[in-house]
């Protein structure tokens, strides 16, 4: 039967969906709340997120986003995780738990201590500013956002 199916010369859809990479990184985390708790939010504040939305380009199945990617790079990832891995290794998520204010802030914030985001010249472990030597506020801001990234809320 399958085969037979196969055998149908049925139109194919292009699935399509909105470039959200090119949304500033509060718009971007504010649609994809909205996505994720719509009852959250006012129907007036919907009606202006589908409107930012609807302003986007088009991508198509063979097309790529055409906005800034926001990554935290691997060392840095390896780097918390050896650094806090006292009290047990701890998997972080960046892409999937945190949304792209957060990951800006915390790639500011290992900046502000040390990252430069190159691999050239001293190891990370070297340039980095323990967490313990950080200001109080600071300090806490990260151990929030590495326990956000670690799949805590």
């Amino acid at each position: 039967m399958l085969v037979r199916l196969d055998r149908l010369d049925m139109p194919v859809e292009a699935k399509t969906c909105s470039d959200f990479s090119l949304l500033s990184a509060e718009d971007y985390d504010r649609v994809f709340e909205a996505v994720k708790n719509p009852d959250s939010f006012t129907e007036q504040e919907i009606t202006a997120l589908l409107a930012l939305v609807a302003e986007l380009p088009t991508l198509g199945p063979g097309d790529s986003p055409k906005g800034p990617e926001i990554e935290v790079p691997r060392s840095l990832e390896h780097y918390w995780q050896w650094h806090l891995g006292t009290a047990g290794w701890r998997s972080y998520s960046f892409w999937e738990n945190l949304g792209k204010v957060e990951t800006l802030r915390f790639l500011e914030l290992c900046a502000r201590y040390g990252w430069k985001g190159d691999l050239a010249g001293p190891t990370l472990k070297e340039r980095m500013v323990p967490l313990a030597e950080w200001s109080p506020d600071d300090r806490a801001e990260m151990t929030a956002l590495l326990d956000k990234a670690a799949g805590g809320r």
